[in-house]
């Protein structure tokens, strides 16, 4: 049963830096620091049925069971990367959400 970490990002202040920042420095980061990861996908949000959306960016972790996602949430590597996750969103915290499969 796989589980995922969903990080939602709020509108950044600069979205190009923002974008660049992500880009280059945080998925480096991610993909240097979080272990047991099985597929990350990246999908920038474009609005909901009632216009505006409160979130930019949504990213999902998808790691092959829970037990994977809590030994690498809890290791250095991923608080380093999660705290820089809300260094780059500029536009207020982001969301973490952690979902399962089944």
């Amino acid at each position: 049963m796989t589980a995922s970490l969903f990080v939602m990002y709020p509108r950044p202040q600069d979205p190009a830096l923002f974008d660049r920042q992500y880009k280059d420095d945080h998925l480096t980061l991610a993909a240097k620091n979080l272990t047991g990861v099985t597929k990350l996908t990246t999908q920038h949000v474009v609005g909901t049925p009632d216009g505006a959306a409160p979130y930019y960016l949504v990213t999902e972790v998808v790691f092959e069971s829970m037990d994977s996602l809590q030994q690498c949430a809890a290791s250095a590597g991923a608080q380093k990367t999660f705290s820089h996750a809300a260094t780059i969103s500029t536009g207020g915290k982001p969301l973490f959400m952690i979902a399962k499969n089944g």
